[in-house]
């Protein structure tokens, strides 16, 4: 490398001084050529004066380039103001035209202000007219209003009494359920009674029937109201007691309180007689034997029985208990969201015309039957849930899920793409009745495509795929609340004039 370097530099030297050389002989040269030229030119330069023939181009050419440059400006300022006398004369030749054509269109527009003079006259007589009929039109209006005012007052008077009627009617459903529930109860405890003398063999008078049409049956407060046990109850309801051997100690007996008071007293007088029994001398002592087998096989029946009715009655009141309140609690949520429910579709649709109705299949037990879910969508008849199109569907959906809301509120809520059905027309409508409850009652999230939807949100959150050595999501997000959307603009111009 040091060796190649040195030659390089000894040819860039040499390249140096060959440089030089030939600009010394390039300078000889030229002087040589002006040398020549001033023996040449000598005898013009003293002529005129100049030290030599170069000094003389120098002045000459300068001079000619200069008068050169004068003459081509005197010569474009000639063409420039001979090109604006033209203009000039063009435009004096069309404003002169412009002033007779307006002259003329002067005198044609006096007398069209003079013909809509007149009919201005004629327009003012007709709008004085005009507003006279509105004036009377106004009048007229004023009084539909009233009208209309006193027909909603009479409406909303209906409609209170309407509900006031309908948990008048729900009330006496509950009594008339306590009472088959009471009915119930006796004809068990009845049934129970008889099938116990019937197995006891006690002598029972009967006006009509037999002991043996009873059914062994026993029957517990879970005993469910089937076909089988409503026919047992009328078999025993055609079983006449007679009552008339009875003692008179016994009929007079009045409440609960009084018919224990006395059950106890016979139980002590048995006490006593098996007492009595007891201590007489026993003839047969088989016999006996027997007798208190049978009595502890008795006892422990009785026992048995005894406890089998009090689980069944015990078990009869929970079961009672819990069917109250469910019924409760149904009909609670039922009645706040079949009242609800249309004030919520009348709000989504934006028409007091549109209505939403729900009635229970089983208005005893409504939890055991189905629910009748029917809407009247805007200017249209009856029709079933069926024959609607997909659009209305979706929207008596939406009331009916923000109704059951409206009573049990969710933290919040996720729809995936509810408006696939919807147009723009409804979409505008959904969108608005959300934004309104999102303000205090309620948080949405939504799944949507169509920009008509998502563009009403606060904000928006974009999933895209990415590809970076495998396939993988990323999200966008963007805040629309520092945007206010046109209709919160519109409104608030309004509330400002």
């Amino acid at each position: 490398m040091g060796s190649e370097l040195a030659n390089i530099d000894s040819q860039i030297h040499m390249q140096q001084e060959s440089f030089e050389a030939k600009n010394a002989e390039m300078n000889k040269i030229k002087h040589r050529i002006d040398q020549i030229e001033d023996l040449v030119f000598s005898d013009f330069c003293a002529e005129i004066g100049v030290e030599n023939i170069r000094e003389y181009e120098q002045k000459h050419l300068k001079q000619q380039a200069e008068l050169d440059k004068k003459r081509l400006e005197f010569e474009s300022q000639l063409a420039r103001l001979n090109a604006q006398l033209d203009f000039q004369k063009k435009q004096l030749e069309q404003d002169r035209k412009k002033l007779r054509k307006m002259e003329d269109i002067i005198s044609m527009e006096e007398r069209t202000m003079a013909e809509l003079k007149n009919e201005e006259k004629k327009l003012l007589d007709a709008v004085e007219e005009g507003q006279n009929e509105l004036l009377e039109l106004k009048n007229q209006l004023l009084t539909k209003k009233d009208q209309v005012a006193s027909a909603k007052a009479e409406l909303h008077q209906k409609s209170q009494e309407l509900q006031d009627i309908n948990k008048e009617l729900v009330k006496l459903q509950r009594e008339v359920m306590s009472a088959e529930t009471a009915l119930e109860q006796k004809r068990m405890v009845r049934h129970n009674m008889l099938l116990a003398c019937k197995i006891q063999d006690l002598p029972i008078i009967l006006l009509s029937g037999n002991l043996n049409e009873i059914s062994e049956v026993q029957l517990g407060t879970d005993s469910e109201s089937t076909s089988a046990t409503l026919d047992i109850y009328e078999r025993e309801a055609q079983l006449v007691i007679d009552y008339s051997e009875l003692e008179e100690e016994l009929e007079i007996l009045e409440n609960e309180k009084e018919r224990k008071a006395y059950s106890e007293k016979l139980k002590e007088s048995i006490s006593s007689l098996e007492g009595v029994l007891h201590h007489t001398a026993a003839p047969n002592l088989k016999a006996l034997e027997k007798m208190k087998e049978v009595r502890d096989k008795l006892h422990g029946l009785t026992a048995a029985f005894d406890a089998s009715t009090r689980a069944s009655r015990k078990c009869n009141q929970e079961f009672e208990q819990v069917k109250s309140r469910r019924f409760n609690l149904f009909s609670q949520c039922f009645e706040h969201v079949s009242i609800v429910i249309d004030q919520i579709y009348k709000r989504i649709c934006r028409n007091s015309s549109a209505q939403a109705i729900l009635s229970a299949e089983n208005p005893d037990e409504p939890y055991l039957g189905g629910i009748n879910y029917n809407c009247v969508a805007p200017g249209k008849r009856f029709m079933s849930m069926d024959n609607l199109s997909g659009g209305e569907k979706a929207i008596a959906a939406l009331a009916f899920l923000f109704a059951i809301h409206s009573f049990r509120p969710a933290p919040f809520f996720i729809l995936d793409e509810v408006d696939a059905a919807l147009d723009n027309t409804n979409i505008g409508k959904v969108t608005s009745f959300i934004r309104e409850e999102s303000k205090q009652n309620m948080q949405i999230i939504v799944i949507s495509l169509k920009e008509e939807f998502f563009s009403q949100a606060d904000a928006l959150l974009g999933v895209y795929s990415d590809l970076d050595e495998c396939m993988f999501s990323r999200i966008l997000t963007l805040d629309l609340r520092p945007f206010s959307l046109f209709e919160e603009d519109n409104g608030t111009e309004t509330e400002e004039t």
